[in-house]
C-alpha cells in the first residue's frame, strides 16, 4: 500500500533532480560560453578570420557572440539565455574575453 506521503515524496525528489539536473546544464553552458569568448578573443588578436568562424561556430547552441575593437584591443562578449520551462524565467548567461592585438596584425 502507497501512502500519501510516498507520493509527495517521490515528487519532491523528482522535482529535486529536474532542477540539479537544470543547474547542471547551465553550469556546461556558462563554461562553454567562457570557452568561446577566450577563443573568439585569442584568434581574433592573431587577425586569424577563419579561425574566429570555426570557434563561433562551436559555441553552444543559441549563442550571441559581440566582437569590439578599441584601438588595439579586442573585446568579445558571449550571451545565452536558458529556460527550460514556460513557467521558468530565462536565465541569461554571460562571459567576456579581452586580448591585445598581436604586434604586427592590422586592425
Amino acid at each position: 500500500m502507497v501512502t500519501v506521503e510516498l507520493v509527495f515524496g517521490f515528487l519532491i525528489v523528482s522535482i529535486m533532480m529536474a532542477v540539479f539536473g537544470w543547474g547542471i546544464l547551465l553550469f556546461g553552458v556558462q563554461i562553454g560560453c567562457i570557452d568561446t569568448a577566450r577563443d573568439v578573443a585569442r584568434q581574433a588578436a592573431r587577425g586569424d578570420d577563419d579561425a574566429v568562424h570555426t570557434a563561433e561556430s562551436e559555441a553552444p547552441h543559441g549563442v550571441r557572440v559581440i566582437v569590439t575593437t578599441k584601438g588595439d584591443q579586442i573585446g568579445v562578449e558571449v550571451t545565452a539565455r536558458s529556460k527550460p520551462f514556460n513557467f521558468v524565467p530565462a536565465i541569461t548567461l554571460t562571459a567576456d574575453a579581452t586580448a591585445l592585438r598581436e604586434p604586427g596584425e592590422q586592425g
